[in-house]
């Protein structure tokens, strides 16, 4: 898993983390030629909505150990 690679993830919070990963989704679609699926910025945004609501949930499911 490339997160492994920055250690320094693992010590962000949750929220942290999500706009980390947002702003690396940014970074990676050229949003001039790309426009985002509307279904997932959706899923993303109800996502974000429920952590927000209930922050000491994790907002997806932690893999198996």
């Amino acid at each position: 898993m490339i997160a492994e690679d920055f250690p320094a993830v693992k010590s962000l919070s949750p929220e942290n983390q999500l706009e980390l990963a947002a702003e690396l989704i940014e970074l990676a679609t050229d949003r001039s030629v790309n426009h985002p699926d509307p279904d997932i910025v959706a899923a993303l945004n109800e996502r974000l909505a429920e952590y927000r609501m209930n922050p000491d949930q994790p907002p997806f499911p932690r893999p198996p150990v």
